[in-house]
């Protein structure tokens, strides 16, 4: 009886601690990134952005830049997102009708990076088979 117990809460622990380490990734994502510098098949294409910035809400809905506006008559294009992890690894999915942005990233790298004025700013770097990148966080507060 004590075993089976003690089987049982280990079992809830770990539960508890894969599901509070993804909240912390997906707690960490939400928010509006400054897209720093971006490439498409190895070639920058930060300038071709209407807007140099995407918002991943807490809702799971996005916002994203667009190239033409031509396409959507605004700068920006609403999209779904969600966080998912697989053995330790986790990745973004962006669902959207905006072309250059649908699509499943690997998250290289998100984390609180020391800057060269010694304040403390939050990096986001994602990368798929033609898309990477590189991100600030605004609005974090270290």
């Amino acid at each position: 009886m004590f075993y089976k117990i003690v089987k049982n809460l280990i079992f809830i622990l770990v539960l508890i601690s894969i599901a509070s380490c993804e909240s912390k990734v997906e707690k960490d994502i939400i928010g509006t990134w400054i897209i720093d510098d971006i490439y498409f098949y190895n070639k920058p294409i930060r300038d071709s952005l209407l807007a140099n910035a995407f918002v991943l809400k807490k809702d799971k809905t996005c916002e994203l830049p667009i190239i033409d506006i031509k396409d959507n008559h605004t700068i920006k294009e609403k999209g779904e997102w969600s966080v998912s992890e697989k053995k330790g690894k986790y990745s973004l999915t962006i669902r959207s009708t905006n072309n250059l942005f649908n699509g499943i990233y690997n998250i290289d790298t998100i984390a609180k990076i020391k800057d060269a004025s010694n304040g403390i700013i939050f990096k986001l770097k994602i990368s798929n088979n033609q898309l990477e990148i590189f991100c600030s966080k605004i609005g974090f507060v270290p």
